[in-house]
């Protein structure tokens, strides 16, 4: 993808991806069951009637979410809240319906699902990115790479913590540069 595609295009592949998956992130044989989790039920036992890459693939999209898309005043920059996010990550998630009835009738729980999963799933455990390249810089500077010691561990990326500088450059800006205008003749 080149420097200048737009935000909308990459938001666009996403969401065209994953309503190509064929069985969707949450497959036809669990949907019923994962529409109708109890409010008093964790998230994490409707993750667990998932396949495994399915878990991992939908709890890695859904914490990309929040995590770049909910914070940082990347809301009242994309005006793309909560409400926005369930409305279009619902179908994404659970596959569009061959039926627009069963569709429509399934529109809220799949809603309340993805708002759940995007409130309630613990952040990542592990070493953030940012933390495994200063070690691996560190180890290397003091003449240590590659012995075995390595502080970086296995896990997931952490959240990133809020007023942190952004780990993807320019996607987080919370005001934008004035367009320019081209000189007058």
């Amino acid at each position: 993808l080149s420097a200048a595609s737009s935000p909308h295009t990459l938001a666009t592949l996403l969401k065209q991806w994953c309503r190509s998956l064929s069985p969707p992130l949450v497959p036809p044989n669990v949907a019923d069951a994962v529409r109708a989790l109890p409010a008093s039920a964790p998230i994490s036992s409707a993750l667990a009637k998932l396949p495994p890459a399915h878990r991992a693939t939908l709890t890695f999209l859904a914490r990309f979410v929040r995590e770049h898309f909910l914070g940082d005043g990347v809301v009242a920059l994309t005006k793309m809240g909560l409400d926005n996010l369930t409305l279009i990550f619902g179908p994404c998630f659970f596959g569009d319906s061959s039926d627009a009835i069963a569709g429509v009738m399934n529109l809220n729980a799949e809603q309340d699902f993805v708002r759940r999963l995007l409130n309630e799933l613990p952040p990542r455990a592990g070493v953030s990115l940012a933390q495994a390249l200063d070690t691996l810089k560190s180890a290397k500077s003091n003449g240590s790479a590659g012995s075995g010691n390595s502080a970086v561990g296995g896990g997931d990326v952490p959240p990133q913590k809020p007023g942190a500088p952004s780990r993807f450059g320019s996607l987080h800006r919370t005001s934008r540069a004035p367009p320019a205008t081209p000189p007058k003749k």
